[in-house]
């Protein structure tokens, strides 16, 4: 009934329009859980592994969970805001010093993505290993 395991959106942004129900929690750096505060007419925004990827770790992605604890039908409406799938991902200069190089090397939007579909689930893994 609405719920998710914890994760992290792959991509750049994630807009979240959600209902009065409730029940999104963000894992602090700390590891713990909070609620995430249910506004009306307010939209959340999630950063996503692309960006925190494009700016050397300085914004951090968003870990993430929904916990159903009132066991009614819960509705949200992502708008995941991505780059194009052949848009070369590198660290943007201003995220980098000399004593802060980039953390990680040069993909694109795609290979990124498809990586992560690879590793996230079992039928691609599968497919690659013949079964």
């Amino acid at each position: 009934m609405g719920s998710s395991a914890p994760h992290s959106d792959f991509g750049f942004l994630t807009i979240l329009a959600q209902d009065d129900v409730g029940g999104l929690q963000i894992q602090t750096l700390g590891g713990e859980w909070i609620d995430a505060p249910n506004l009306s007419d307010v939209l959340l925004v999630n950063v996503g592994d692309m960006a925190m990827r494009w700016t050397n770790d300085r914004f951090r992605s968003t870990v993430h969970r929904v916990v159903n604890a009132e066991g009614m039908n819960r509705y949200s409406i992502p708008f995941f805001f991505d780059p194009g799938f052949r848009t070369v991902v590198q660290c943007i200069e201003s995220c980098q010093l000399e004593q802060n190089p980039p953390r990680y090397p040069p993909t694109t939007w795609g290979e990124f993505l498809t990586a992560r579909f690879d590793a996230n689930h079992k039928y691609r893994q599968d497919r690659d290993a013949g079964a």
